[in-house]
């Protein structure tokens, strides 16, 4: 899991491959509630695709999907997830990990 730092310092965490082509995770850090999001490639044209969860999460909550990759258990219940325009949380670097 990486971290970054400043004024809005993230963790993130690549994940593994799966048939969704979610590729990243992430959350806020140094608040008492947040959402997560997620990063996902088209398997149409390969363009990057954010989302975040229709619900915040108390950080420990957060961490343990985050950390652990459970972006199922956030697209099946929880209220879901939908388009973010938070689209400045991972480098065209990190993406490339992925694939």
């Amino acid at each position: 899991m990486k971290t970054t730092k400043g004024k809005n310092e993230m963790k993130k965490q690549l994940l593994s491959r799966n048939s969704r082509q979610f590729t990243h995770m992430a959350m806020s850090v140094g608040k008492k509630r947040t959402v997560i999001y997620i990063h996902g490639l088209s398997k149409r044209d390969g363009s990057s695709q954010w989302y975040q969860t229709n619900t915040d999460f108390t950080n420990n909550t957060a961490l343990n999907y985050v950390r652990g990759g459970k972006y199922i258990k956030l697209t099946n219940s929880r209220g879901g997830i939908s388009k973010s325009k938070k689209t400045d949380w991972l480098t065209e670097d990190e993406i490339k990990e992925w694939g």
